[in-house]
């Protein structure tokens, strides 16, 4: 598709068919193909296709687990496409998987629905039970970022060996991609 000079935005209306929003390709640009300073893992089917076959970095391909696990999910839930898995294990959607829910998409909302403190899918049978986490990827990740860094605050009182600096320059990161998407909307 590519090579017949379509976009990224065409080849994902043309395989999930609807528009996916703006911040995808913020997300792509500075988490998936940037220097991705989140603990989250990007490697799930959109940001593949979003990556041009000449631009792919080899260690971006899914594996046999996160195939299983995409293909279970999108077996039960059709009308989801998850985008990451959150890895901020011990707050509040530290560890879960994110989506986006076509029919919000097709609306022109970015709703994020989950699966809450999924470290690993569970082997079959098993029911998906996805929830509403907020209203885009960047919303959902710059609260669980902030809980984050709350919480290693709290931490770095009683334990020297624990650095919030991290952490702020992670939200620090969200916020600007925050504010780009802001000034896109209103400009």
């Amino acid at each position: 598709m590519y090579q017949q000079g379509r976009t990224r935005h065409q080849i994902l209306e043309s395989i999930y068919g609807v528009e996916f929003p703006t911040e995808t390709v913020l997300i792509l640009r500075d988490f998936v193909s940037g220097e991705k300073p989140l603990g989250v893992s990007w490697r799930i089917h959109p940001w593949e296709l979003m990556v041009r076959p000449e631009d792919r970095d080899p260690e971006m391909d899914l594996g046999p687990i996160q195939c299983e696990e995409e293909i279970r999910i999108y077996a039960e839930a059709p009308n989801v496409v998850l985008v990451a898995r959150l890895d901020y294990h011990g707050v509040d959607l530290g560890s879960s998987l994110i989506g986006y829910d076509l029919d919000e998409l097709r609306v022109g909302r970015s709703t994020v629905i989950g699966l809450k403190g999924v470290p690993r899918l569970p082997r079959a049978p098993f029911k998906f039970t996805f929830t509403v986490f907020g209203p885009s990827v960047l919303d959902v990740v710059h609260e669980l970022v902030s809980n984050y860094l709350a919480d290693t605050r709290r931490r770095a009182e009683h334990d020297p060996h624990e650095d919030p600096e991290p952490i702020e320059r992670q939200l620090a990161r969200v916020v600007a991609l925050q504010r780009e998407l802001a000034g896109e909307i209103d400009g």
